[in-house]
């Protein structure tokens, strides 16, 4: 709502206001606003609105300039890397990017098993995993989201045997490891000419 008034002793009254859209430009040039002088928005904006004034004689008011910000639209959370419900060998990696859209940033949480996470960071840690995301701009609007991953080590099996021809018989041994580090309680099966011979725990 703008306020316009010319009621100092013997002034002539308002007679129009005008306001325009864009920095530098013109009011004289823009739209008539109709008393009671109200602009109404209800979709969201970001513009310089300029306005001023005439009185019945003729006399104009300086111009006057307010930035219209109108912001209704919730943050956009975009997360590339990791994705709900995944299973990931050794690594990964989520890479987190937010659009505030018009008002900008208020508040913004990032975590990572109820623990800060900088965007894009190395996760390595194995098993089952929630990143979290809670957002406000400075219009009030709230976004969250939340992203179950899980993370499974790469396993290596290392065979006692070489491949070879032999005439007498041989035992084989197999060792399951993960990192460097022996995995326990894992079978392991051999077979010869696709059939089972055996199988062993680790």
């Amino acid at each position: 709502t703008l306020d316009s008034r010319d009621d100092h002793p013997g002034s002539s009254g308002i007679k129009e206001v005008k306001y325009s859209e864009g920095p530098g430009s013109l009011p004289v040039l823009g739209t008539v606003l109709p008393t009671p002088y109200q602009l109404q928005f209800d979709e969201d904006q970001d513009k310089i609105i300029r306005y001023q004034c005439w009185d019945n004689a003729g006399n104009a008011s300086d111009i006057g300039e307010l930035n219209m910000k109108l912001d209704k639209t919730k943050p956009v959370i975009t997360i590339t890397g990791i994705e709900p419900g995944i299973d990931y060998t050794d690594n990964a990696a989520a890479c987190i990017d937010i659009d505030y859209a018009i008002s900008g940033m208020h508040t913004e949480t990032v975590k990572l098993d109820n623990i800060p996470y900088n965007s894009c960071s190395e996760i390595a840690g194995k098993g089952t995993h929630i990143l979290s995301i809670s957002t406000i701009d400075n219009a009030g609007n709230e976004e969250t989201a939340e992203i179950p991953f899980s993370i499974y080590h790469s396993t290596e099996l290392n065979v006692s045997v070489e491949p070879g021809e032999y005439s007498d018989p041989i035992q084989l041994s197999a060792s399951l490891t993960s990192h460097g580090i022996p995995v326990a309680g894992k079978q392991i099966s051999f077979t010869l000419d696709g059939e089972v011979i055996g199988t062993a725990i680790t």
